[in-house]
């Protein structure tokens, strides 16, 4: 009999777990207690902040690939931002911003030459480290189970937003730490160099200041960035998260930030935050446990179609709904018969 191993999100679904990063809890088998893991980056230091021209960019993005990452960042493609591969600055979408109401998001030109006026591209970094399907094992008449390798090269990620990395976090949570850990997720977010982008704009739909996640990233980050245009001068202050981002700034030709640049930085990001029209009720976690049985919940369930795209959609809020993993024999579930061993991490 061949088995599949298949991840999918189910609030409350009780079920029989199988990972290559955890022991199985059946009777008589001991239950593996693994260390939590936490991601210690962020948190910049005004010693380890450098001042580079825009076209001081491509000189980051060569010090990064000459290390072995590969390059990610927003690029525009048919009218809209996704993470891609990038070769150099100009792969960025210099002076593009979004025009975002509810349900409806384009590209339009913005009001000056900003290469990070935008906000978040369509798929963010879940794609990166918890990947929609996956193979993670293959056997065959014999029984014999054959794991497959995790597929995570070095990858650095430009452009990573505040939001972005508090969802980044919160999958950490569940994933990195505690008594079952993912060994795959934790080798994907290891292999991941993240430069961060202090946001100046907010979109119409932003609401990260009363979540306090954003606009200024705090924790998580190599690198982060601020791009200051005044005065006719268009710069970026970069500034140093964890080891390996001073290693690297300590590879580029720049001068260090002054007190007045990173005071305009800083002032930027609270002209973001004030000009945010949306936030977050206060005590909305006591609100909704004491709203479990309201009868809106009805209402919404009548016009719901269970696409499950409001979590995907969501950054800070992303990881809130409920984690299982079903064991499934042949047959149980209607996938290709050649797809054995393969993981449905989400919709």
């Amino acid at each position: 009999m061949n088995y599949r191993l298949w991840r999918a999100r189910r609030g409350g679904h009780a079920s029989l777990s199988i990972d290559f990063a955890q022991t199985v809890p059946l009777p008589g088998v001991r239950r593996l207690v693994r260390p939590s893991l936490h991601f210690s980056r962020g948190q910049a230091a005004l010693d380890h902040a450098v001042i580079i021209p825009i076209e001081g960019l491509d000189a980051l993005i060569g010090v990064l690939k000459s290390r072995g990452y590969q390059v990610w960042g927003a690029k525009e493609t048919d009218g809209a931002l996704g993470l891609r591969p990038i070769t150099t600055a100009a792969d960025l979408p210099r002076g593009r911003v979004e025009s975002a109401e509810g349900g409806t998001v384009r590209l339009v030109d913005g009001p000056r030459d900003a290469l990070f006026d935008h906000t978040l591209p369509m798929q963010g970094l879940k794609r990166v480290v918890y990947p929609a399907q996956e193979r993670l094992y293959a056997t065959g008449a014999d029984m014999i189970v054959e794991e497959e390798p995790v597929d995570a090269p070095p990858l650095a990620v430009i452009g990573v937003r505040p939001c972005d990395l508090a969802a980044l976090d919160t999958l950490a949570t569940v994933f990195a730490s505690g008594p079952c850990v993912d060994g795959r997720f934790r080798q994907r977010r290891h292999a991941l160099l993240l430069v961060a982008v202090n946001c100046m704009r907010p979109a119409a739909t932003c609401f990260c200041a009363s979540m306090d996640t954003g606009p200024r990233a705090s924790s998580g980050y190599d690198l982060v960035i601020d791009e200051l245009i005044d005065d006719g001068r268009h710069v970026f202050i970069v500034s140093a998260g964890s080891p390996t981002g001073r290693d690297i700034l300590g590879e580029l030709s720049a001068e260090a930030a002054t007190e007045a640049d990173l005071d305009a930085a800083r002032a930027g990001s609270r002209a973001c935050a004030d000009a945010q029209e949306r936030r977050m009720i206060e005590g909305v976690e006591d609100l909704l446990k004491r709203s479990y049985e309201s009868p809106h919940w009805a209402a919404v369930a009548k016009r719901c179609l269970s696409c499950a795209n409001c979590t995907m959609v969501c950054q800070p809020l992303l990881e809130r709904r409920g984690f299982g993993q079903d064991l499934q024999e042949d047959g149980l579930l209607k996938i290709p018969t050649d797809d054995r061993g393969m993981r449905c991490n989400h919709p």
